[in-house]
């Protein structure tokens, strides 16, 4: 299985920060080394999929190069969105998709098996949390709701790539394929229960570090 790594965002609510998203260091490590880090155990070829200054990431990968028994990097294009980023790539194989800018220890080979118990053609792990605010909903504000999110992390077949046509990202994929596969288990999520951080803007950058030292 390769690992395809989606590492082309800018990260513009992280200002003053203004390098690619996955290069935000977290206690001292960019984000997307501590994911490379993760997958070497599971994963022997990656693809990351670089965009929005590119070579800034490709220069910052290099030693990476040596965990992995392949190593490419596919550029669609600094404006490309994350299914022409992944198209572009050409997976050809069953393929582990991956944020290049979520922290998650995600068990990748309980993901795995999971994945082949549903034979979907998708698989996307997802984490519970807490929202912060209210939210409406049947006609009262709930506080605190749960929520499942997406993560990525998504265990893909290659027979799902001719229905990712015309979708901007992962989540618009996964929907697409739960109505388009007549006959078939097009679509199954897998709940991860462990660490996960995710960096929107510089605030959760703090809760990142306590979290992964």
């Amino acid at each position: 299985m390769i690992a395809y790594i989606l590492a082309g965002g800018k990260g513009s609510r992280l200002e003053p920060w203004h390098a690619p998203k996955c290069l935000l260091p977290i206690n001292g490590r960019p984000i997307i080394d501590r994911l490379l880090d993760h997958l070497k155990e599971s994963i022997e070829s990656v693809v990351v999929c670089v965009g929005y200054r590119a070579s800034d990431v490709t220069g910052a990968l290099r030693e990476n190069i040596l965990d992995f028994d392949q190593f490419a990097f596919s550029d669609a294009g600094k404006d490309a969105t994350m299914i022409e980023r992944l198209l572009h790539a050409k997976p050809v194989e069953r393929a582990l998709v991956c944020y290049g800018d979520e922290l998650a220890d995600v068990d990748i080979q309980e993901l795995l098996k999971d994945h082949k118990r549903s034979k979907a053609f998708m698989t996307m792990t997802t984490y519970r949390e807490r929202l912060p605010f209210g939210v409406y909903h049947e006609g009262k504000i709930i506080e605190g709701k749960e929520v499942s999110v997406n993560i990525g992390f998504a265990v893909v077949e290659p027979q799902a790539w001719k229905y990712a046509e015309g979708c901007s990202g992962l989540s618009d994929f996964f929907n697409k394929l739960t109505w388009c596969v007549d006959g078939q288990s097009s679509v199954n999520v897998y709940e991860h229960t462990g660490r996960r951080a995710t960096i929107n803007n510089p605030s959760d950058i703090a809760k990142a570090e306590e979290m992964f030292k």
